[in-house]
């Protein structure tokens, strides 16, 4: 029995062996600690439910006294309750509500323990799946790749210019926009777009801000 609430909790049992048999719901368990475990964790249980701390102490975080290491273990045990998969929202937040050390002990568990049927580690492994799975599901949808659109043509010398009218000619450099494809003179681009009233220069002929390329 546990004789009051300020003697230190047993360590006969391995922490890892108590949180098998707090989640552990068979009646002949294939763990040779499981039945004893859980005889302790029927001690445990009716001392919490008398313990004299608890209820002198309403006011101590959670409800659970501090100086009880009995009944902060009990309350431990119960962060680390796993729920079923419909109700739970992904294995993630039942993580982040249990304690650190809670965590540290469930995850050793799952890594050490041999038995292919263990409902903890079952329930572990499935949550984890559950909660990739709707993590992966709340990603924003990625934009459809582009095309990757060939640059445009070289433009035919005996192409007109867009501003002056003439023919573009073989020499010198000329300048072709990349939305509506129309040539311009390097000279008669560079005025243009000194001329222009906006901040950025625009295309002559569609009006569009896009870049143009050379064409030497």
């Amino acid at each position: 029995m546990w004789p009051n609430c300020h003697a230190n909790t047993r360590r006969t049992m391995s922490a890892l062996s108590l949180v098998h048999a707090f989640h552990c719901t068979r009646d002949v368990c294939p763990d040779s600690a499981c039945a004893e475990a859980k005889q302790m964790l029927r001690f445990v249980e009716a001392h919490v439910a008398d313990c004299h701390l608890r209820t002198r102490e309403r006011d101590a975080p959670d409800g659970v006294p501090a100086e009880c290491k009995t009944c902060r273990l009990w309350a431990a045990l119960h962060r680390t309750r796993l729920v079923s998969a419909t109700r739970t929202t992904a294995g993630s937040e039942m993580c982040a509500e249990a304690k650190p050390e809670m965590r540290r002990l469930l995850h050793r568990h799952v890594a050490s323990c041999k038995h292919d049927n263990c409902a903890t580690c079952q329930k572990l492994r499935r949550l984890g799946r559950i909660g990739l799975l709707r993590s992966l599901s709340t990603l924003p949808a990625l934009p459809p790749a582009r095309a990757d659109f060939a640059p445009p043509p070289a433009p035919c010398p005996n192409e007109s210019c867009a501003i002056c009218f003439e023919q573009l000619g073989e020499q010198g450099p000329h300048w072709t926009c990349s939305v509506c494809n129309h040539a311009l003179h390097s000279d008669c681009w560079s005025r243009w777009a000194i001329q222009t009233p906006t901040a950025t220069a625009t295309c002559p002929l569609c009006r569009s801000a896009a870049s143009f390329r050379r064409y030497d």
